[in-house]
């Protein structure tokens, strides 16, 4: 199956979230994008043109997944596993660090599966940016 990775850097400020600005999050679900697209193809070319997206998605020539952040030019995140990891430090800061975690580096899915991932530092990163 081919597959293509499409960034979205925004000019501006959007809300993507649960209803309230404070809600706001760092992705977007597979199920928001569609609807948008859904919404553009109404506009710029009536019920044709989104009927041609549907049917794209109906013969499984379309899929989409949920979008994720990624930070620098090519550092792409992914949800945090949701598997139970043995980490070699057993420290307090460490055990809360691994809870914060929302987004892995996909470069560091190795170390974090290993349990030899600097959590702390890979919190550090990913809110800094």
């Amino acid at each position: 199956m081919e597959y293509c990775i499409y960034k979205f850097n925004f000019k501006t400020a959007v809300h993507i979230g649960n209803g309230k600005l404070a809600d706001g999050e760092m992705t977007l679900h597979a199920d928001t994008l569609f609807s948008a697209l859904c919404q553009e193809a109404l506009q710029m070319g009536g019920k044709e043109m989104l009927q041609e997206l549907i049917s794209y998605v109906d013969k499984d020539q379309l899929r989409m997944s949920d979008c994720f952040p990624f930070l620098q030019k090519n550092r792409y995140y992914i949800p945090k596993p949701m598997r139970a990891v043995s980490h070699e430090s057993d420290n307090n800061t460490d055990r809360k660090a691994f809870k914060k975690l929302k987004y892995l580096s996909v470069d560091k899915l190795e170390e974090y599966l290993n349990g030899t991932l600097d959590v702390v530092e890979e919190n550090a990163f990913f809110t800094a940016h």
